[in-house]
């Protein structure tokens, strides 16, 4: 079953934090948790990265560690049962998502029983296509992109 959770703010609210918790199977406390940085220039000292790792604490998550894929090898993904893409720059996120391979890695997981949380520009690369982005904030790709 897929276990996709998008959101343009995190978890925002009761209801976002209680449907992630309807699609973990086990106790929270045993669960990996991967935060993915990269469209951030702040990375992990991001504030909304902080505030998720702080959330899933108080969920009850106890295993929770950054990852940011222009720096680290994705293959990490690969061992956690909760992935949470952070927002920021989504041209970014989509580069460094292609060029580490966790795009590829991603697609795999998503049959894997791992749940997948879409945050903001996390939200938009899980869908078919970035284009969006680029109609209402061009001015965000630096990096010219010519593949959404």
């Amino acid at each position: 079953m897929l276990k996709l959770l998008l959101t343009s703010n995190g978890f925002y609210n009761d209801s976002i934090k209680n449907q992630l918790l309807k699609l973990v199977n086990r106790e929270v406390n045993e669960k990996k948790v991967a935060i993915i940085t990269t469209a951030s220039p702040y990375k992990e000292k991001n504030k909304y990265a902080q505030k998720a790792k702080e959330d899933f604490k108080k969920m009850g998550f106890q295993n929770i560690h950054f990852i940011d894929l222009e720096f680290e090898s994705p293959e990490s993904l690969t061992q956690q049962d909760v992935i949470y893409i952070n927002g920021g720059n989504p041209f970014n996120l989509l580069f460094h998502s292609k060029k580490s391979g966790a795009d590829n890695i991603l697609r795999q997981l998503v049959s894997k029983n791992v749940v997948i949380i879409g945050v903001s520009a996390g939200a938009v690369l899980l869908g078919p296509n970035i284009k969006v982005v680029h109609f209402f904030t061009p001015q965000m790709d630096k990096l010219n992109t010519e593949d959404y």
